[in-house]
């Protein structure tokens, strides 16, 4: 790994406060690990990937270009909103009734 990779101390320190961030642990082993972190990014990036492979985009692939690999979205049968506000205690007959959050 080249040396200008490497993060100092300092430049963790100033990221941090930018960042907002509190010092959970020595800024020395923050540093230490963010320089492996980048080690290993410069490891991927020095890949031989042959032309031959495609780049891959998500979990499950498309069969054809024109097809999302997602299923469509078609609307299905559901409860009746009486069936489900039976299941609460506390309701006005077309919500369910919360505590206030805030």
């Amino acid at each position: 790994m080249a040396d200008e990779a490497s993060i100092d101390p300092d430049l963790v320190k100033r990221v941090a406060k930018l960042a907002k961030l509190a010092d959970s642990q020595s800024l020395e082993q923050t540093a230490a690990e963010l320089t492996k972190i980048l080690g290993y990014v410069d490891q991927l990036n020095s890949a031989e990937i042959p032309d031959s492979i495609e780049p891959f985009f998500g979990a499950v692939e498309p069969e054809s270009e024109d097809e999302n690999a997602v299923r469509s979205d078609v609307v299905q049968p559901s409860f009746d909103r009486e069936t489900m506000l039976g299941n609460t205690t506390d309701n006005d007959g077309e919500h369910f009734l919360v505590p206030p959050v805030f």
